[in-house]
């Protein structure tokens, strides 16, 4: 990986995720997907677009992935197909998630929430 600007990087010992900086010219922020056994120069097996800068990425079970997005959006994907799987929207952006069994608890203006979460697809 080459002439890419990373924030972070979050790995659940099969694949790394590379959590680009928002980029301002293309009005968007990229994860990249990298098998942790890929060459050194290897390209993403997958790539995920987000409108607003990815302020947390974090895993849960196998195949999924829940993002906190600096617009105040909060995101359940599916990081096999990609899709969307559960979306909430909070003004302002909320705390960092905390992913329970069956729920993840957010932390916003002095508020919490539960939101059930999502089921990957096999």
């Amino acid at each position: 990986m080459e002439d890419q600007s990373a924030s972070d990087v979050v790995s659940d010992g099969e694949y790394f995720y590379v959590i680009e900086k928002y980029d301002e010219t293309q009005k968007k922020a990229v994860v990249s997907r990298f098998p942790t056994d890929s060459r050194s120069k290897a390209e993403p097996d997958k790539t995920y677009a987000f409108e607003a800068g990815v302020a947390e990425w974090s895993l849960g079970e196998k195949g999924m992935a829940y993002v906190r997005l600096e617009n105040g959006k909060l995101l359940t994907i599916d990081t096999n197909s990609g899709r969307t799987l559960a979306s909430a929207q909070y003004k302002g952006t909320p705390l960092p998630t905390l992913i329970g069994q069956d729920v993840l608890v957010v932390q916003h203006s002095g508020q919490i929430s539960g939101v059930k979460k999502a089921a990957a697809s096999q």
